[in-house]
């Protein structure tokens, strides 16, 4: 075991050439000055540690086995073979130095970080002897090139770029880090060079975890006929759709050639030991073999990947280098500062990350405090950019590139204030985020529109944006927020069940002022924490418009003297040609009157009555006659308004229209905010007493019921119980019994 520094070279030569064991360096640096390092067949050599192993002029020769461990092997001085071995080599980190030219006569792998400085150049393929040098992509890990010094120095002939892609059945917005051929098209005999030929994996269907299914034409094409559907798209920005790389639309694989910055979206099935209706597909790693790009990358309306020259138009691109790349410092002249990237964890195909860099902020949605992408665009990633004005130009510089990545994507959070709102959903008992938008506050910002905010841009899933006049937002940056400010959210393609809001904020200091969440389907407004999670839930009713309305939803800035009042009672029942409405409330501080507001629909309201508040801390009793009420059903909520126009709802009853029909029903069923209503009608007058039993025949909720005219609509509290089935038994003054059904939600 070799560990110190001073031994000679002739020395550790002839060590390696006898012994049968490991030989391990563990040092700092281990020089070897003008010598090829020459491994045994039976020799086994270790770098242990962050150790790095210098080579100066000379090269390595591994007829053994060479593990690189968590060290670097430094190939420095003049130019010379990097490895003439009969034995396959990986190293951890890689770095070539020095000048001339050094040649790579083994296969080799490189699982961290290559890095090529001063006038040396590196043959990665042994002077077109079809060597392998590969940089290995694992669920854990990626292979790069670092940034070129300002010298010169570079990787020429081909490179192998791996490309690791979890098993799952998702949307992606993906490009090549290689140039595969300079030619726009192929021919015949050359279709190795083709998407076919490294993403398809030229057609093999045997070897696992290796290539994809990519469907959109014919097999002449080099498509996979397991569909006619397309997997495969480019973008059109005239009419801002993706369009099938397809036959029919004279595409194909088998003759296209892969190009470094060329972006595709593609629906990765996963192997092609896959069906494409496999549920749960193998991970699988893409392959790309061709010439890496060196030096700055300059995108115009001319250039060979060109911009769009229209205002307000989108142009998708793809990361040219094998390397990450800082959004935030690449020169962009008339480009936004936000680009917008594909997630394939959001929702359940992917959804649009939007990333906005200005100055020292940067901010993402959806922002879920530990976002899965952020302004470090990876190897093999495509994104869009917008043109804000013609003749724009983006610069994608070697400076640019970076070798490690920030959690968080964020400026210190003292200096900025943040309202996010996620939307997810529930799958199999995990929630699920679907889309997000995030609010910034912060005096550098303005309230009008600029390059600090962010466009939206919709997916095909569930989505959510702010709304600012007519433009749909995914960011929005403010000066402040002051008294009854309104986020205005709108959302899109709501189709499930059931799902959540998920409101947090970060750094709001004005504690003068409580974001309330507006729900205009249920007609609340509800306080929000400023320190804790939100999650509410509210549930989709298909046949009814409302509750998967765009505008469902708004924040509101109030006071925050949040109004303590409390509504104990309310109930109404029709009694000759009127309506009463009666009300009961408790802690009644800073109260400025109550509106009585009437609904044929129980969705649309309109104010009918109105009466002052009493402003008494104690109980206080209300009654109000509505004297031309509705002939049929009708609907009424009372809104409690505040001195300081904070306001808060009632639960909703339901009056009868038609008396003669007698009965006891309940509404609504299911149950979604914690109040339900139970409405008697034509009924015998005198006490009722209603019970809440469990499917157990556990009572947990006892509530008596009144009714002097025989129809009555009474609320009653259930916010005490969780989600389920439940009955009400109901006990008439006449000794018979009533059991009703009902769901809380």
């Amino acid at each position: 075991i070799l560990t110190t520094a001073h031994y000679k070279v002739k020395k550790i030569k002839n060590a390696i050439s006898f012994l049968t064991a490991f030989i391990v360096f563990s040092i700092t640096v281990f020089p070897l000055q003008s010598q090829v390092l020459t491994i045994g067949s039976n020799i086994h050599c270790v770098i242990s540690g962050n150790t790095y192993l210098v080579l100066n002029n000379g090269g390595i020769k591994n007829n053994g086995v060479f593990h690189s461990g968590n060290g670097t092997v430094v190939f420095s001085g003049a130019g010379y073979t990097v490895d003439t071995g009969t034995s396959p080599i990986t190293y951890n980190n890689l770095s070539f130095s020095g000048s001339g030219t050094k040649v790579n006569s083994n296969n080799v792998s490189v699982l961290g970080t290559v890095t090529i400085g001063g006038t040396t150049k590196v043959d990665a393929d042994g002077y077109g002897n079809n060597k392998n040098f590969i940089l290995r992509s694992t669920a854990t890990s990626m292979a790069t090139m670092a940034r070129a010094d300002a010298l010169g120095g570079y990787i020429f002939g081909n490179v192998t770029v791996e490309r690791y892609i979890p098993g799952r059945r998702k949307y992606r917005i993906i490009t090549s880090s290689v140039t595969t051929s300079d030619s726009s098209t192929l021919g015949v005999g050359q279709e190795a060079l083709s998407i076919w030929g490294n993403w398809q994996n030229q057609d093999d269907s045997i070897t696992a975890n290796v290539g994809t299914i990519i469907t959109g034409g014919s097999t002449a094409d080099g498509f996979d006929r397991q569909t006619h559907y397309a997997s495969l798209f480019t973008y059109d920005d005239v009419n801002r759709r993706y369009v099938g790389f397809t036959s029919a639309n004279g595409k194909n694989t088998k003759y296209t050639p892969l190009k470094a910055g060329v972006a595709f979206y593609m629906f990765v099935y996963g192997d092609r030991l896959n069906t494409i209706t496999t549920s749960s597909p193998n991970n699988t790693v893409l392959n790309e073999y061709g010439t890496l790009l060196t030096g700055d990358q300059s995108y115009t309306t001319s250039s060979s990947i060109p911009l769009s020259n229209v205002t307000n138009r989108f142009t998708m691109l793809g990361n040219p280098f094998a390397s990450p790349i800082n959004w935030a410092t690449l020169p962009k002249t008339n480009i936004s500062n936000t680009c917008w990237a594909w997630d394939p964890n959001l929702s359940s195909t992917g959804g649009y990350i939007s990333i906005n860099t200005s100055g020292t902020v940067t901010l993402i949605a959806p922002f879920t405090g530990t976002t899965g992408l952020d302004q470090y665009i990876q190897p093999g990633q495509g994104f869009f950019v917008k043109t804000t004005a013609p003749s724009p130009t983006l610069t994608i510089r070697e400076q640019d590139k970076v070798s490690n990545f920030n959690a968080n994507a964020f400026r210190p959070m003292n200096e900025l204030s943040l309202l996010a709102v996620n939307l997810m959903y529930n799958n199999g008992g995990k929630k699920v985020l679907a889309d997000g938008v995030l609010v910034a506050y912060d005096p550098s910002f303005a309230d009008s529109l600029d390059d600090n905010d962010a466009v939206k841009i919709f997916g095909n899933a569930e989505t959510i944006a702010i709304q600012n006049g007519s433009t749909m937002l995914s960011i929005e940056a403010r000066n402040s927020y002051t008294i009854l400010d309104t986020v205005v959210l709108s959302m899109a393609k709501i189709t499930k069940p059931q799902y959540s809001l998920q409101i947090f904020s970060k750094k709001m200091s004005n504690y003068n002022l409580i974001p309330h969440l507006v729900d205009n389907y249920l007609e609340t407004t509800s306080p929000l924490s400023v320190i804790d999670t939100n999650n509410i839930t509210f549930n989709i009713n298909p046949g009814i418009p409302a509750s998967f309305a765009a505008n469902r939803f708004s924040i509101v800035y109030r006071s925050a003297s949040v109004l303590p009042l409390g509504f104990t009672s309310v109930k109404a029942y029709r009694q000759n040609n009127s309506t009463y409405v009666e009300w009961t409330t408790e802690n009644e501080i800073n109260m400025l009157s109550y509106d009585i507001e009437r609904s044929a629909d129980g969705i649309i309201f309109y104010k009918v009555g109105t009466q002052k508040a009493m402003n008494n801390t104690l109980s206080n009793n209300y009654k109000w006659q509505d004297l031309q009420p509705l002939e049929n059903d009708a609907y009424y909520r009372i809104k409690g308004i505040g001195y300081q126009n904070d306001i808060r709802f009632s639960s909703i009853i339901l009056v009868k229209g038609n008396p003669d029909i007698s009965g006891i029903s309940v509404f609504p069923n299911p149950v979604a905010n914690g109040n339900v209503s139970i409405q008697f009608t034509g009924m015998d007058k005198g006490k009722y007493t209603v019970k809440l039993v469990n499917p157990a025949g556990q009572v947990l909720i006892t509530r008596h019921i009144i009714n002097l005219s025989g129809s009555l609509s009474q609320s009653m509290p259930i916010q005490t119980v969780n989600q389920g089935l439940y009955y009400l038994q109901i006990f008439h003054p006449n000794n018979k019994t009533s059991l009703l059904k009902i769901l809380v939600e």
